[in-house]
Protein backbone atom coordinates (compact mmCIF):
# COMPACT_ATOMS: atom_id res chain seq x y z
CA UNK A 1 0.00 0.00 0.00
CA UNK A 2 1.16 3.68 -0.97
CA UNK A 3 0.92 6.31 1.97
CA UNK A 4 0.82 9.33 0.38
CA UNK A 5 1.79 12.64 2.37
CA UNK A 6 -0.93 14.75 3.86
CA UNK A 7 0.89 17.78 2.28
CA UNK A 8 1.38 16.67 -1.24
CA UNK A 9 -0.52 19.18 -3.47
CA UNK A 10 -1.45 19.59 -7.08
CA UNK A 11 1.38 21.84 -8.16
CA UNK A 12 4.14 20.04 -6.04
CA UNK A 13 3.28 16.93 -8.25
CA UNK A 14 2.95 18.89 -11.26
CA UNK A 15 6.99 19.90 -10.62
CA UNK A 16 7.81 16.15 -10.59
CA UNK A 17 7.24 15.58 -14.38
CA UNK A 18 10.79 16.44 -15.05
CA UNK A 19 11.61 12.93 -12.94
CA UNK A 20 12.32 10.09 -14.57
CA UNK A 21 10.18 8.07 -12.13
CA UNK A 22 6.81 6.26 -13.38
CA UNK A 23 5.59 6.82 -9.72
CA UNK A 24 5.62 10.47 -9.69
CA UNK A 25 4.32 10.70 -13.21
CA UNK A 26 1.25 8.44 -11.64
CA UNK A 27 0.87 10.85 -8.83
CA UNK A 28 0.87 13.95 -11.08
CA UNK A 29 -1.67 11.92 -13.20
CA UNK A 30 -3.63 11.17 -10.54
CA UNK A 31 -3.69 14.53 -8.63
CA UNK A 32 -4.43 16.26 -11.65
CA UNK A 33 -7.67 14.16 -13.01
CA UNK A 34 -9.25 13.89 -9.71
CA UNK A 35 -8.44 10.50 -9.14
CA UNK A 36 -8.56 9.20 -5.12
CA UNK A 37 -5.35 9.26 -3.88
CA UNK A 38 -5.90 10.94 -0.48
CA UNK A 39 -6.71 7.34 0.58
CA UNK A 40 -4.66 7.13 3.60
CA UNK A 41 -5.70 11.02 5.25
CA UNK A 42 -8.09 10.74 7.78
CA UNK A 43 -11.40 12.63 8.23
CA UNK A 44 -11.44 16.48 8.56
CA UNK A 45 -11.95 16.86 12.23
CA UNK A 46 -15.36 18.24 11.27
CA UNK A 47 -16.60 15.40 10.18
CA UNK A 48 -19.02 14.12 12.96
CA UNK A 49 -17.86 10.65 14.19
CA UNK A 50 -20.79 10.10 16.52
CA UNK A 51 -23.64 10.84 14.00
CA UNK A 52 -27.22 10.53 15.43
CA UNK A 53 -30.19 11.04 13.17
CA UNK A 54 -30.07 14.51 15.14
CA UNK A 55 -26.74 15.31 13.75
CA UNK A 56 -24.61 14.25 11.18
CA UNK A 57 -22.41 14.89 8.63
CA UNK A 58 -21.67 14.78 5.02
CA UNK A 59 -18.93 15.45 3.01
CA UNK A 60 -18.57 16.37 -0.55
CA UNK A 61 -16.82 18.79 -3.09
CA UNK A 62 -13.91 15.54 -3.31
CA UNK A 63 -11.98 14.59 -0.15
CA UNK A 64 -13.77 15.84 2.06
CA UNK A 65 -13.28 19.92 0.59
CA UNK A 66 -17.21 20.56 1.94
CA UNK A 67 -19.03 19.37 4.89
CA UNK A 68 -22.64 19.81 6.15
CA UNK A 69 -24.40 19.19 9.08
CA UNK A 70 -28.21 17.52 8.84
CA UNK A 71 -30.81 16.04 10.75
CA UNK A 72 -33.19 13.22 9.56
CA UNK A 73 -37.03 13.74 10.09
CA UNK A 74 -39.58 12.35 11.45
CA UNK A 75 -40.81 10.34 8.31
CA UNK A 76 -37.18 9.62 7.33
CA UNK A 77 -36.23 8.09 10.50
CA UNK A 78 -39.80 6.00 11.06
CA UNK A 79 -38.88 4.48 7.49
CA UNK A 80 -35.33 3.71 8.55
CA UNK A 81 -36.86 1.81 12.10
CA UNK A 82 -39.10 -0.12 10.31
CA UNK A 83 -37.06 -1.67 7.53
CA UNK A 84 -34.24 -2.62 10.53
CA UNK A 85 -37.57 -3.30 13.42
CA UNK A 86 -37.08 -6.81 13.24
CA UNK A 87 -34.33 -8.87 13.76
CA UNK A 88 -32.43 -10.07 10.70
CA UNK A 89 -32.81 -13.94 10.00
CA UNK A 90 -28.78 -14.04 9.14
CA UNK A 91 -26.42 -12.02 8.70
CA UNK A 92 -26.38 -11.80 4.69
CA UNK A 93 -30.08 -10.20 5.43
CA UNK A 94 -28.87 -7.54 7.50
CA UNK A 95 -26.24 -6.43 4.76
CA UNK A 96 -29.21 -6.19 2.51
CA UNK A 97 -30.90 -3.89 4.82
CA UNK A 98 -27.67 -2.32 5.19
CA UNK A 99 -27.55 -1.29 1.61
CA UNK A 100 -31.22 -0.72 1.36
CA UNK A 101 -30.66 2.12 4.09
CA UNK A 102 -27.80 3.60 2.70
CA UNK A 103 -29.39 4.58 -0.95
CA UNK A 104 -32.53 5.71 1.37
CA UNK A 105 -29.87 8.12 3.17
CA UNK A 106 -27.93 9.43 -0.03
CA UNK A 107 -31.36 9.97 -1.61
CA UNK A 108 -32.47 12.13 1.05
CA UNK A 109 -29.28 13.66 1.76
CA UNK A 110 -28.48 13.97 -2.10
CA UNK A 111 -31.63 16.59 -2.14
CA UNK A 112 -30.32 18.87 0.18
CA UNK A 113 -26.46 19.17 -0.86
CA UNK A 114 -26.72 18.33 -4.56
CA UNK A 115 -25.08 15.57 -4.58
CA UNK A 116 -27.63 13.37 -6.10
CA UNK A 117 -26.35 14.09 -8.95
CA UNK A 118 -23.14 12.17 -7.84
CA UNK A 119 -22.11 10.02 -10.86
CA UNK A 120 -20.89 6.68 -10.31
CA UNK A 121 -16.30 6.96 -10.21
CA UNK A 122 -14.75 9.87 -10.21
CA UNK A 123 -14.09 10.60 -13.65
CA UNK A 124 -17.39 10.33 -15.32
CA UNK A 125 -18.15 13.53 -13.71
CA UNK A 126 -15.33 14.73 -12.79
CA UNK A 127 -15.58 18.97 -12.28
CA UNK A 128 -19.50 18.51 -12.39
CA UNK A 129 -21.55 19.91 -9.59
CA UNK A 130 -22.67 17.13 -6.76
CA UNK A 131 -19.57 14.74 -7.69
CA UNK A 132 -18.01 13.00 -4.81
CA UNK A 133 -14.76 11.33 -5.13
CA UNK A 134 -13.96 8.22 -2.73
CA UNK A 135 -12.92 9.94 0.30
CA UNK A 136 -16.31 11.69 0.48
CA UNK A 137 -18.38 8.46 -0.39
CA UNK A 138 -16.40 6.02 2.50
CA UNK A 139 -16.61 9.05 4.98
CA UNK A 140 -20.37 9.72 4.15
CA UNK A 141 -21.05 5.40 4.08
CA UNK A 142 -18.92 4.94 7.58
CA UNK A 143 -20.99 8.12 9.23
CA UNK A 144 -24.39 6.63 7.82
CA UNK A 145 -23.58 3.22 9.65
CA UNK A 146 -22.70 4.74 12.51
CA UNK A 147 -26.01 6.56 12.84
CA UNK A 148 -27.39 3.02 12.08
CA UNK A 149 -25.37 1.33 15.34
CA UNK A 150 -26.46 4.53 17.73
CA UNK A 151 -30.00 3.18 17.10
CA UNK A 152 -29.25 -0.34 17.97
CA UNK A 153 -30.16 -0.79 14.54
CA UNK A 154 -27.44 -3.05 13.25
CA UNK A 155 -27.23 -6.59 15.60
CA UNK A 156 -24.89 -8.64 13.62
CA UNK A 157 -22.40 -6.32 11.93
CA UNK A 158 -19.98 -3.32 13.82
CA UNK A 159 -18.72 -0.80 12.33
CA UNK A 160 -14.58 -0.59 11.28
CA UNK A 161 -12.34 2.01 10.41
CA UNK A 162 -11.77 2.92 6.25
CA UNK A 163 -9.71 1.05 4.57
CA UNK A 164 -7.31 1.54 1.73
CA UNK A 165 -5.74 -0.55 -1.15
CA UNK A 166 -2.73 0.74 -3.01
CA UNK A 167 -1.76 0.93 -7.05
CA UNK A 168 -3.12 -2.29 -8.57
CA UNK A 169 -2.42 -2.86 -12.16
CA UNK A 170 -4.34 -0.93 -14.24
CA UNK A 171 -6.48 0.95 -11.15
CA UNK A 172 -5.99 3.52 -8.56
CA UNK A 173 -5.99 3.44 -5.05
CA UNK A 174 -8.84 3.09 -3.62
CA UNK A 175 -10.87 3.36 -0.12
CA UNK A 176 -14.04 1.81 0.99
CA UNK A 177 -15.90 1.98 3.95
CA UNK A 178 -15.86 -1.38 6.52
CA UNK A 179 -18.21 -3.46 8.78
CA UNK A 180 -17.15 -6.74 10.77
CA UNK A 181 -20.02 -9.80 10.68
CA UNK A 182 -20.13 -10.16 14.75
CA UNK A 183 -20.73 -13.94 14.56
CA UNK A 184 -17.66 -14.81 12.21
CA UNK A 185 -15.17 -11.90 12.06
CA UNK A 186 -15.26 -11.79 8.30
CA UNK A 187 -15.01 -8.39 7.06
CA UNK A 188 -16.86 -6.61 4.42
CA UNK A 189 -16.26 -3.46 1.85
CA UNK A 190 -19.63 -1.57 1.95
CA UNK A 191 -18.70 0.70 -1.30
CA UNK A 192 -21.14 3.15 -2.74
CA UNK A 193 -18.31 5.42 -5.23
CA UNK A 194 -18.60 2.67 -8.07
CA UNK A 195 -22.50 3.57 -8.01
CA UNK A 196 -24.76 6.28 -9.31
CA UNK A 197 -25.95 8.54 -6.13
CA UNK A 198 -29.23 6.80 -4.17
CA UNK A 199 -27.77 3.08 -5.83
CA UNK A 200 -27.30 0.72 -2.94
CA UNK A 201 -23.83 -0.21 -2.29
CA UNK A 202 -21.87 -2.89 -3.34
CA UNK A 203 -21.09 -4.95 -0.26
CA UNK A 204 -18.45 -7.35 -0.83
CA UNK A 205 -15.70 -9.21 1.21
CA UNK A 206 -12.78 -7.33 2.21
CA UNK A 207 -10.59 -9.73 1.43
CA UNK A 208 -11.63 -9.84 -2.38
CA UNK A 209 -12.03 -6.01 -2.22
CA UNK A 210 -8.34 -5.48 -1.62
CA UNK A 211 -7.19 -7.68 -4.30
CA UNK A 212 -8.85 -4.60 -6.83
CA UNK A 213 -12.62 -5.85 -6.62
CA UNK A 214 -14.80 -3.77 -8.63
CA UNK A 215 -18.17 -4.64 -10.29
CA UNK A 216 -18.33 -6.77 -13.26
CA UNK A 217 -19.64 -5.45 -16.86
Amino acid sequence: MIIWPASATRSACLANLRSVSTLALLCCVALTLGACVAVTMPPRPEVIRAATPEHFSVCHGNSCRDIDTLALNAAQRRILTALFDKPPPDAASERARIATAIAAMERWVGARTGTDRDRGGTFPGLGEPGQMDCIDESTNTTTYLTLFTSQGWLRLHRVEARMARGFLPLAWPHTTAVIMEIGTGQRYAVDSWFLDNRQPPFIVPLKIWRHGWKPPH
